[in-house]
């Protein structure tokens, strides 16, 4: 008698069930700063290694939100001096930078004046849930029905996605506001993904329900992008020795910042 088959949910649920939980802890967090004469960086040290990072520079101000297992840590504050966009965000085990540019090359006495609700924390994600408008820099072509699609956010707004986490694309397709998951990849020829360029690998289907009208646009059209969604933990693979990655077609997207980081635990890269 031959044996039952397989899914993909079956092997799904025997990859990380053999994984240790994430912590069910609830992470603090405080934010810190640092600066040159040039630029200051804002430090927020969080017990998490996978959170969802949202900076958004508003007139002359600057809102900082951080989101782990739904709750979210707010930063909302003017700077004492004018700052530079792009900022650059990086998360490196659950430490947080957020790299400004100054306006003017001198020393603060201070980071600037918190206000509004700056070190609360809260549960509302609507604004992880937002969409924001994003100009499309650059389509590549990568196999004759796959191509890349650098983006960057017309707004002064910036993302840090986690590994193995997503965002939602959004448009029109007759009539009807579709939207659809996709992972944001890594480009090896590029240092801007800290930045406010994002890039996003995208397979066509022609009974796609968004990729269809998603390859009929070009350089200088506009793509609409947010709902930053996942809830893998890096942290879960810190005792792993061996790791096996399989994927198929552009189920590929989310392994290229996973290897990305194996490679550089390594100190291979």
């Amino acid at each position: 008698m031959k044996g039952k088959q397989a899914t993909q949910e079956d092997f799904s649920k025997a990859f990380f069930d053999a994984l240790p939980p994430p912590s069910s802890d609830e992470p603090s967090s405080s934010m810190t700063w640092t600066q040159t004469s040039r630029s200051i960086t804002f430090k927020i040290s969080l017990e998490a290694t996978s959170p969802h990072v949202l900076v958004r520079k508003i007139a002359k101000s600057i809102r900082i939100l951080v989101r782990v297992r739904k709750k979210v840590h707010i930063f909302n504050f003017e700077p004492e001096g004018d700052v530079k966009w792009p900022c650059e965000c990086t998360v490196i085990n659950g430490k947080i930078e957020i790299r400004f540019s100054k306006a003017d090359e001198k020393c603060w006495k201070s980071f600037g004046q918190a206000s509004g609700d700056h070190g609360c924390t809260s549960t509302d994600n609507n604004d992880f849930d937002e969409y924001f408008p994003a100009q499309i820099l650059a389509i590549d072509q990568v196999t004759p029905n796959t191509k890349t699609f650098s983006v960057r956010f017309e707004d002064d707004v910036a993302f840090w996605i986690p590994i193995g986490h997503d965002m939602r694309v959004k448009d029109v397709v007759s009539g009807i506001e579709t939207s659809r998951r996709y992972t944001p990849c890594w480009v090896p020829s590029t240092t801007n993904f800290a930045k406010d360029y994002y890039y996003f690998l995208i397979k066509f289907y022609a009974t796609g329900g968004l990729t269809p009208c998603i390859f009929e646009k070009t350089c200088g059209d506009r793509m609409t992008i947010g709902g930053v969604g996942g809830d893998f933990e890096v942290a879960q693979l810190k005792d792993i020795k061996e790791l096996y990655l399989i994927a198929a077609g552009t189920g590929i997207t989310p392994l290229t910042r996973l290897i990305y980081w194996g490679l550089n635990s390594l100190n291979i890269m």
